[in-house]
């Protein structure tokens, strides 16, 4: 018997799909700015004091910056404590931003939770693979299924935008930033949210234990009740982890549907341009069969190894969707996460552009000075004085400028889409799993990305989408496949 060493990976190519290079986002109203490319940064002002955020905001105007994200990272500031918000010190940053002509992402920061909320509602903290409850020492470890947690955060994100709901400074909306890193709960809650999703899903215990290959290994299960969390990190049976993947993917996805009804209801005008992080390897979602029910622009951060896998990251965001991308977080660390040397910021600018970008936001304007992520430098150093990364962005803003009149942001219609699985990723990489090694030596996402490398290589645009929850029409003017009964 042969082996293959690279599983089949599925290339679509559609007949007549390719739109002219020049259409652009000028072509297309709808879109922010009307074909307007946005450079700027992400902004925490509750680092700053008041006397130095005019200063900030004066260099942004200096560099030319169009565009800023903020709120992130910054629930209690907004609600210090349980239901008393303080919403003055916002307002007048964004009255400042405003009349320096700068629009401004608001970033519903619902990821991490206040340490009040941990403490009014135990529930909110996580609970490990052992049993073990574990207070918040990093800024994923909220439990996103607890009701306790959802409903704060939901009566967060209707205050939030009902009293910026007519500010003429946002431009869009987005939340709990980079969902999908963190890990689920196993409290005795999820398991039994756990076990209402299972029988949603298999109706019968027969149809699970079916499902569930239980004969073997004496794992019958006689009730619903005798349903463990499987073990996210081993060991767990291949088909209970992919029912767990798919759990916590669904844990995801509700609660960005949860949210998105929210803005849909107060600020109906603004796109949703969340920094989402579906890719995360710690918990991950599936992004590609639920995108278009909360997303209005693919957004992400950009922080590349190599050109090949930042674009291929690209497209598996921008999936079928006909609208840019969104760099909400873009490198301020030149090559990688930290290094230089100069020049090479601006570089893979220009590859972003390429990549259908359209925002590109540095991460971030001020060197943090405490806390987490205090080695990536900003665009201002320690000190608070401007850096050369700080120059560099403002070459990229006054060149990026000059190209939305050449048909910046790019538009074009791919002939060919590549097919991505969620739930092939995850199935191929169970926990502890040395079998799936031994014949495979790329994992699968690898597989997918080179699939799409000789295109890269080639200059020819590609999609990455699922082929069952997406309308492969939209990709064609005359209609290559039928939609999806």
């Amino acid at each position: 018997m042969m082996i293959l060493k690279h599983a089949l990976v599925v290339i679509l190519v559609f007949a007549s799909c390719v739109l002219s290079f020049g259409q652009s986002a000028a072509d297309h109203p709808d879109w922010p700015g009307k074909g307007q490319i946005f450079v700027g940064t992400c902004y925490q002002p509750v680092d700053r004091s008041a006397e130095q955020i005019p200063k900030d905001i004066a260099l942004m105007k200096q560099a030319g910056f169009t565009l800023v994200r903020m709120g992130d990272l910054s629930w209690d500031a907004f609600e210090p404590s349980d239901g008393r918000f303080e919403f003055a010190w916002f307002d007048q940053i964004l009255d400042q931003m405003s009349k320096g002509g700068i629009k401004v992402i608001l970033d519903i920061g619902g990821s991490p939770a206040p340490i009040w909320l941990h403490h009014k509602y135990p529930s909110v903290n996580m609970v490990n693979e052992q049993g073990d409850t574990v207070y918040p020492a990093e800024r994923y470890m909220d439990d996103i299924s607890d009701p306790a947690y959802r409903e704060h955060l939901v009566r967060f994100a209707d205050t939030l935008t009902r009293h910026y709901a007519h500010n003429p400074a946002l431009a869009a909306i987005g939340y709990n930033n980079e969902i999908g890193n963190g890990v689920m709960s196993y409290s005795e809650g999820d398991r039994q949210r756990f076990i209402e999703w299972l029988k949603a899903k298999y109706g019968t215990i027969e149809k699970l234990n079916k499902a569930w290959a239980t004969q073997r290994w004496s794992r019958h299960l006689n009730s619903f009740d005798e349903v463990q969390l499987p073990y996210a990190d081993g060991p767990s049976p291949p088909e209970r982890y992919l029912d767990l993947r798919r759990f916590w993917s669904d844990v995801t996805i509700s609660l960005l549907e949860d949210l998105e009804k929210v803005p849909k209801r107060n600020v109906p005008d603004l796109p949703a341009v969340s920094n989402l992080w579906d890719t995360a390897g710690r918990r991950g979602f599936d992004y590609l069969s639920s995108y278009k029910k909360y997303v209005s622009y693919g957004a992400e951060g950009f922080y590349p190894a190599d050109p090949l896998s930042v674009s291929f990251g690209a497209m598996l965001l921008k999936g079928d969707l006909d609208t840019p991308v969104w760099f909400n977080e873009f490198t301020s660390g030149g090559g990688g996460t930290y290094g230089g040397p100069k020049g090479v910021i601006r570089m893979w600018a220009y590859l972003g552009l390429i990549d259908y970008g359209q925002t590109f936001l540095a991460w971030t304007f001020n060197t943090h000075r405490g806390g987490e992520e205090q080695a990536l430098f900003g665009l201002l150093d320690h000190d608070g004085t401007p850096s050369w990364k700080y120059n560099e962005y403002k070459q990229i803003a006054g060149e990026f400028s000059k190209l939305q009149r050449l048909g910046f942001p790019r538009y074009r219609k791919p002939q060919v889409a590549i097919a991505y699985s969620f739930e092939s990723a995850m199935a191929s990489h169970p926990p502890s799993s040395n079998t799936a090694r031994r014949y495979f030596s790329v994992g699968y996402t690898e597989q997918v990305q080179n699939a799409f490398q000789p295109f890269f290589e080639d200059n020819i645009d590609v999609a990455t989408i699922n082929i069952g929850h997406s309308y492969l029409d939209a990709f064609c003017l005359s209609g290559c496949f039928s939609k999806p009964q």
